[in-house]
């Protein structure tokens, strides 16, 4: 089987065992044995576990980022394009906490394989909302603004508000995340900004 075959099937394994067990319980054992190798196999195709969780969850937001671009498409305006996506962008959030593809834990201990992944997956995110800012300013819809640097300041604000839920929960208090809350604390920060920097 061809290498980059092996390290999908590999990243696939990864992703279930994310799901079933969590970041922290996940290990190469039990993902060697759904792709039918051993610890020393695996470490072939990637140098860590934590090298292998990366790549997992990489694929989840590439895959997220994919379907909401989709989604947004059929949005009228710039306007409604970001704050569709903000919406999204909670509820996704919250399905990465729940389905354990980020780790409460990881959150709360700023581990860094997780703040390089918040990093590089932020970093798209402002690309995408800048573009999307971008061609508001030249339909005339938004005021003329750096859309790469509003772009950067609506993420910090959105990641912050996510954050600070986050650390005052306990690792053993998943269920109580109120995610209804953050959800509208970012929704309020959003419109404040959009309006803003909406033409009337």
């Amino acid at each position: 089987m061809p290498s980059n075959e092996k390290k999908e099937k590999i990243l696939q394994a990864a992703r279930v065992c994310i799901e079933r067990y969590g970041t922290q319980k996940t290990t190469l054992e039990d993902i060697g044995q759904m792709v039918g190798l051993n610890k020393a196999s695996l470490y072939y195709y990637f140098p860590c576990k934590e090298a292998i969780l990366m790549e997992a969850a990489l694929f989840e937001c590439e895959q997220f980022l994919t379907h909401l671009r989709q989604m947004v498409s059929r949005c009228e305006n710039s306007i409604e394009t970001v704050r569709t996506y903000l919406e999204e962008r909670c509820d996704y959030y919250q399905k990465m906490i729940i389905k354990h593809i980020v780790s409460v834990e990881d959150l709360l201990r700023g581990i860094p394989q997780f703040e390089l992944l918040y990093k590089d997956s932020l970093e798209r995110e402002i690309e995408f909302l800048g573009s999307v800012l971008k061609k508001g300013v030249q339909a005339g819809q938004i005021k003329e603004y750096p859309c790469h640097k509003v772009a950067r300041a609506i993420l910090v604000a959105v990641t912050g508000i996510e954050r600070h839920y986050i650390k005052k929960t306990q690792l053993s208090e998943l269920s109580k995340i109120d995610f209804d809350q953050i959800k509208k604390e970012v929704l309020l920060v959003v419109d404040l900004i959009l309006n803003g920097l909406q033409k009337h």
